[in-house]
This record gives structure tokens, sequence and C-alpha cells, in this order.
């Protein structure tokens, strides 16, 4: 009987213990997530190829043995969710690429890292950070924080982007996003740290509030470039810096003022841009570092295209920057009286186009053909009229005056419509009265008698 208690007992500590060892067992042991792991030593690698059937890829804290690991690849997972302080005690990791990632979510610290020394300088190892093809739930806050030297966003669509989602960046050189569209992005999603370059190419941004890049020092090249905008608030770029901004071959729905508030060390370009609709002085808080250099530098828009325009459109700091236009073209049908309000500031108008029967045409050639004909020969117009006028008046008065001399010299000062008039007897008086009327002449006495 104790020999049969005993087994029993022998055959629960084992299932128990095999239960047990299931729901320890890591993550990267579940046959379906497809985890392998290559190299060796310090320089080990997972690798995992998700399976149709694959659920969740959770990573937690410690979920994933770490010893010497220093890259994780994951892809074509349904879901992927980085818990808090997901890779924070993965010293040795330097790299994490997520690829066809169905549902990719970052819960907070998910993927903050700082590796092993607090002293930071060149040497000093640092994580990198790449998301292709992927759709990205949530970016909660604090997701990126710590030593991140590169965020690469390839073929990304995110659908929420949470306040300091990136934020307290230390040694990172580049954040590029290619071909990614966001959603909602919250203020101060990007936060207060140093890169060295900020690349928006070929990506779709549905809203960008004010503040949504807030404090941010960019050492290098600020790039915008094929990318679509729907509304950009007031100081949504607030970036320090850049030694080179150029914004290309982009479209912006509605730009309302002052979005740009950026500092640079150099030019700025704005080319083949779009702008739907953009609100007075949208540029006017662009301005130069006159700490890092007193050299005055120059804003040039290049074939830019405005759907609407005010005479303050191109408003710019002048005490920072030279105005430089090259074919700027304005889709507003060319007008005398209102364009040259809205253009009269203009340094260079013989570079603004406008519309003549939906084909553009250069505004001082316009102004030449139909506004300054008129204008600069109104002087003459008006005095040769007046003149007219008086000609006319004073050809009246004298055919008036010589009419009446000829008249009273032919007639003696009689008026010929004037009535002679006769006194006739009462017929009580006479019978009969005959009249007649004895024609005398006068003429010149002369010395013949």
């Amino acid at each position: 009987m104790n020999a049969k208690i005993i087994l029993l007992l022998k055959s629960v500590f084992l299932t128990i213990s095999y239960v047990a060892g299931i729901l320890n067992r890591p993550i990267t042991e579940e046959p379906y997530f497809g985890c392998q792991w290559h190299g060796g030593g310090t320089g080990s690698m997972l690798v995992c190829d998700c399976l149709p059937e694959a659920e969740v890829f959770h990573i937690r804290e410690d979920s994933i043995n770490s010893i010497d690991l220093s890259a994780i690849h994951l892809s074509n997972c349904n879901a992927v969710i980085f818990d808090t302080n997901a890779v924070r005690t993965m010293r040795g990791l330097r790299e994490v690429q997520l690829n066809g990632i169905r549902n990719l979510t970052f819960e907070e610290f998910g993927l903050t890292w700082e590796g092993y020394v607090a002293n930071i300088d060149i040497n000093t190892p640092t994580l990198r950070v790449f998301i292709r093809n992927s759709f990205i739930e949530k970016i909660s806050s604090y997701t990126f924080t710590g030593k991140i030297s590169q965020v690469i966003f390839e073929n990304v669509a995110i659908s929420n982007m949470a306040p300091f989602a990136f934020s307290s960046l230390v040694q990172n050189q580049r954040i590029d996003f290619f071909n990614v569209t966001t959603e909602n992005v919250h203020p101060q999603a990007f936060k207060k740290f140093t890169t060295r370059q900020l690349t928006i190419s070929n990506s779709n941004m549905t809203f960008l509030p004010s503040r949504s890049f807030s404090e941010l020092i960019v050492n290098e090249n600020l790039i915008i470039s094929n990318s679509t905008f729907g509304t950009v608030k007031s100081g949504a770029f607030l970036i320090h810096n850049p030694n080179r901004f150029e914004v290309t071959d982009s479209n912006f729905n509605i730009l309302e003022g002052e979005a740009f508030r950026i500092t640079t060390r150099g030019d700025v370009l704005f080319k083949d841009v779009h702008f739907n609709s953009s609100y007075s002085s949208a540029f006017l808080g662009i301005s130069v570092n006159l700490a890092e250099t007193s050299i005055r530098k120059t804003i040039t828009f290049n074939t830019p295209v405005f759907e609407s325009f005010d005479k303050d459109a191109l408003a710019i700091n002048s005490t920072s920057f030279d105005l430089r236009l090259v074919n700027v073209c304005i889709k507003m049908s060319c007008d005398c009286n209102s364009m040259d309000n809205v253009f009269m500031d203009i340094e260079q108008p013989e570079e603004l186009y406008c519309l003549v029967q939906e084909s553009y045409m250069n505004y001082v050639e316009f102004r030449n053909k139909s506004c300054i004909l008129f204008a600069s020969n109104a002087t003459i117009i008006i005095t040769v009229g007046v003149a007219l006028i008086l000609l006319v008046i004073m050809g009246g008065v004298l055919w008036c005056f010589f009419k009446k001399a000829y008249r009273c010299d032919k007639y003696g000062g009689a008026d010929k419509k004037k009535k002679l008039s006769m006194i006739v007897p009462d017929g009580r008086t006479y019978r009969e009265t005959e009249l007649h009327v004895i024609v005398e002449r006068t003429d010149l006495l002369t010395t013949d008698l």
C-alpha cells in the first residue's frame, strides 16, 4: 500500500514538474514561433520566423535568454508585443529587426536600452532598431529611450504615437521614416533629444499637432521629401540647429502660421512643394542660429505651388535670411487690382506666376500688358480729354458770338422775328379804310446836287 502511495506521489510530482516546465519554457522554444539561435559566444543571434498558426509573440522582461544575445530578428508574426522593459536587461543586444509583423505593440519602455556603461563616449555600444513592412498599433510613451543610435521605419503604418514615444535618446545618429503612414501623433511624441539626422521620405502624416517634434536638436540634416501632410499646426516642428533643412517634392494640405519653428545653421530650401492652404507667416518661424554663424543665409522657394496666397504668405525672418524666389506659381487668376495688393511687398515679382485662362503667366509680363499700359499713359489720356472738352466749349462760344454779330450787322440790331405794329382806326368812325403801304428808301447823301 505504501509503495502504491509513493508511486502515485511520484507521478503527481512528475506531472506538476512537466506542466511547470511547459509554463516556464522560454518563448523562443515554442515551435510555432520558429525560433533558431545562430552564432555563439558574444555574437549569438535569435531569428524567429513565425508560422501562420502563431498567435502573440509576447516579449517580457527576462522571457528570452539574453546571455550573449546580440541581435533579435522577428519575421512574419501575426502579433508581437514588447512589454515594459522587454530588452532593458539584454546588455549585449546591439540590433532589433522586425519585419512583416501584422500587429506590433510597444508598451511603455518597451525598447528602452541602456547597455553596460553609464558614461557616454563615441565607443559606447548602442542599439539599432529596424522596423519594416509592418503595422504598429501603438508606440507608447518612452518606448524609444536610452542608448539607441538608429531607428529606421520602412513601409510601416503607425496607428497611435503617444507623447514622449521618442524621448531622452542618447548617442542617436538617425531617425528615418521611409514610406510611413501615421494617423494619430500626439503632442511631444518626439521630445527633447539630439540626433544627427532626421528624415521623412515618401511618407503620409495625417495630422501633426503643435510640438509634435518638440525641442529636438538635429546637428546635420533635416530632410522632408516626397511626402504628404494633412494638417500641420503652428509649432509642429520645433527643431534646433540643423545645418541643412530641405523640403522637396511634398504636399501640405493645411500649413498653419509658424508651423516650422526651426533654428538653422545653413540655407533653407523649399523645392517643388505644393501648398493647398498656407496661412500667413507659415515660414516666419525659421531663423538662423546666430550663436554659431554670423553669415546671412538664404531661404529659397524653387517652383512651389500655392493654391491660395496673401501678402504675408512668403514672409520670412529678414534679419537672418535673404529671400530667393524661382518660378513661384500661384493658382489665382491674374488681376490688376488684387494682384498689386498681394504682391506689392514682394521683392522679386518677376518670379511670380498667376493664372490666365488656366495657364500660368509671368505676373510682371501680365502687368505690363494688361495693367501698366493704361496706368503709364493715364496722364496723357486725361490731358488730351480735357483739352478736347475745352476746344468743344470754346468752339461753341465762338460760334454763338459770330452768329449774333452777323445778324446785328445785317439787320441793324432788329430781330427779324419781331412783328410790325399797326394802328387801325375803329370801324365806327370810318366806313371804309384804305391802307397804303409806302416803302421809302433812303440813299446815301452825295455832294452832287
